[in-house]
């Protein structure tokens, strides 16, 4: 914001209507800091109000540092436990379609050998085709997922 954008109204005196005036002046200051920290010259300012005031300054800095830190060991920590228990779920998932993949395999031979060739071999079939289209589309779908996620 530059000084012209402020808004001044004048009271009193004013040259535009012949009145011998006051100047009015205006002064606009801005601060900027770098970091969290006040500058070492501000710090004395803070001193000359209060001789506390740097010490309570530097304490609260150093507790919000230690809070901070602590909630990025805290966030870490639900990240590897979500990891954990996503691949977790991920090996009981196989382990599962391994299962019904190999009963329906197991049912498919005992179908063929028991004179049921037809039926057998369309289980057998069915179970390998099933297989393959869930390991292709849940490969493609896991991409997807991981994608969006970046």
């Amino acid at each position: 914001m530059s000084p012209d954008d402020v808004p001044v109204t004048f009271s009193g005196p004013s040259p535009e209507r012949g009145d011998a005036g006051n100047v009015a002046r205006m002064t606009l200051a801005m601060e900027a800091r770098r970091g969290p920290m006040p500058e070492a010259a501000e710090m004395a300012r803070y001193k000359e109000v209060d001789p506390e005031a740097p010490r309570v300054i530097l304490a609260e800095f150093q507790r919000q540092a230690e809070h901070r830190r602590a909630m990025e060991v805290r966030a870490l920590a639900i990240d590897e436990t979500f990891a954990a228990a996503s691949i977790a779920a991920d090996r009981r998932g196989t382990f599962c379609a391994l299962a019904v993949v190999l009963t329906f395999l197991a049912a498919s031979v005992s179908l063929i050998a028991t004179s049921h060739d037809v039926a057998g071999t369309v289980l057998g079939t069915v179970d390998l085709v099933a297989l393959a289209t869930v390991f292709v589309f849940g490969r493609v779908r896991g991409d997807d997922t991981e994608g969006d996620a970046k």
